[in-house]
C-alpha cells in the first residue's frame, strides 16, 4: 500500500479527492517554518509533520495544502506569503518535475516538461503554454475553484520565475505578467516580475520572450534527464489511470482551448491512444468529445464573465472560437440570453 493510500485508509479520505505531491507540500511546510509561522519540523498540521513529507513520491490530499495556507494567513506575512515562499529555491524539497527539469537542455524544454506533467506536482493545478508573437505565454490555473487561493497562484508564478533564473544563471525578467486578483501594494510583485505586471486581468500568466526559451540550462545532462524522465512519465501515467477518461479529456481541452490544433485527434495523441479508441472509451462513459468541448467552453464562459471579461472578441479567443459570432451563437444556446445580459444579472 502506498504512503498516500495508507493515509487515506486511516482518515477515510475520498479516493477521488485531488492530490498533491509530498515535495510540493514539503516546500510550503519549510517556508512556513523559515518564516516562524510553524514552530519547527516537528510542528503538526492536520496530523502531518515534516518527516511524513520526505518521501517525495508520496501524495497527500489537496485539502492539506489549503490548511497550510490558512495557517500562514494568520501570520504577519499573510498577503505576501505566496511571493516569499515562491521566490525561494528550496533544493531540499525538489519533486520529480524539478529533478527532471534541472537536467533539461533549454528553458523552453523546462516549460514543456512542467506543463505536460503539472498534475504530478498537483492535480488541482494546470499549466499551459500558448504561443504569442513575442514569445510564449504560460498560463496558471487552479481548479476546481474552491482550491484557488491568491497566495497559491503567487507562489506558483514566483516559483516559475525563480526556478528559471536558477536553472539558467540569468537574471531573467518576464515580458509581461498578469494576475486575476487585485492588490493594494504592487511593489513586492514588481520586485519579482518587473514593471510590466498588471492585476484584475482575465488570466494568471507570464509572457516569456522567444530568445529566453533557447537559453541553456547550466546543469543540463541528457543521460540523467532521460533516466528521471522515465520515472516522471510513470508517475504521470499512474495519476491518469486513477481518473476517469472524461475528467482527463476535460482537463486537456481546458488547457488547449486557444490552440488551433485542438481536436479529438489532438486529445487522443495526448492520451497515447488512437482517435477511434478515444471515441469508443468516451461512449462507455456516456459522453463524446464534442459534448465535453461544449461543456468546458460553457463553464469557462461563465467563469470569465464572472471575473470581468466581457469583450466579445476576447471571450471568443479565450474559448477557442474562430470568430465572435460563433461564440455569441453558442452562448445563446447555453444560457438563452446574450453575454451582456448574462453578466448584468450577476449569475
Amino acid at each position: 500500500m502506498s504512503h498516500y493510500l495508507a493515509i487515506a485508509a486511516v482518515r477515510g479520505i475520498r479516493s477521488r479527492e485531488p492530490t498533491v505531491s509530498a515535495a510540493s507540500i514539503l516546500d510550503l511546510f519549510d517556508g512556513l517554518v523559515e518564516l516562524g509561522v510553524l514552530a519547527g519540523p516537528d510542528a503538526e498540521v492536520d496530523g502531518i509533520r515534516r518527516a511524513d513529507l520526505e518521501n517525495i513520491e508520496a501524495r497527500f490530499p489537496a485539502s492539506l495544502v489549503q490548511k497550510l495556507w490558512r495557517v500562514g494567513e494568520q501570520s504577519p506575512y499573510a498577503r505576501q506569503l505566496g511571493l516569499i515562499i515562491g521566490s525561494r529555491v528550496n533544493l531540499r524539497a525538489m519533486g520529480m518535475i524539478s529533478n527532471v527539469t534541472r537536467f533539461a537542455d533549454t528553458l523552453g524544454e523546462v516549460i514543456v516538461i512542467s506543463a505536460r506533467h503539472a498534475a504530478v506536482m498537483s492535480e488541482v493545478e494546470n499549466i499551459r503554454s500558448v504561443a504569442q508573437a513575442s514569445g510564449v505565454k504560460i498560463v496558471y490555473e487552479i481548479t476546481p475553484p474552491e482550491y484557488r487561493l491568491d497566495n497559491a497562484i503567487d507562489r506558483s508564478m514566483a516559483a516559475g520565475v525563480s526556478w528559471a533564473r536558477h536553472l539558467t544563471g540569468r537574471p531573467l525578467m518576464p515580458l509581461a505578467t498578469t494576475f486575476r486578483h487585485t492588490v493594494s501594494d504592487q511593489a513586492p510583485y514588481r520586485a519579482i516580475f518587473g514593471d510590466a505586471v498588471s492585476f484584475g486581468q482575465a488570466e494568471d500568466a507570464i509572457l516569456v520572450a522567444h530568445e529566453d526559451l533557447t537559453l541553456p540550462v547550466i546543469s543540463s545532462n541528457p543521460y540523467v534527464k532521460a533516466v528521471l524522465a522515465s520515472r516522471l512519465a510513470e508517475q504521470s501515467n499512474g495519476l491518469m489511470r486513477r481518473t476517469t477518461l472524461e475528467g482527463e479529456v476535460r482537463r486537456i481541452i481546458g488547457n488547449a482551448l486557444q490552440d488551433p490544433l485542438l481536436s479529438s485527434d489532438y486529445v487522443a495523441n495526448q492520451l497515447n491512444m488512437s482517435r477511434q479508441t478515444l471515441h469508443r472509451k468516451l461512449r462507455k462513459e456516456s459522453c463524446t468529445y464534442q459534448s465535453l468541448l461544449l461543456a468546458v467552453r460553457k463553464e469557462k464562459a461563465h467563469h470569465y464573465l464572472k471575473n470581468g471579461v466581457s469583450k466579445m472578441d476576447e471571450l471568443s479567443a479565450l474559448l477557442g472560437f474562430s470568430e465572435p459570432s460563433a461564440f455569441f451563437k453558442a452562448f445563446r444556446s447555453w444560457y438563452d440570453t446574450t453575454p451582456g445580459k448574462f453578466e448584468g444579472r450577476g449569475s
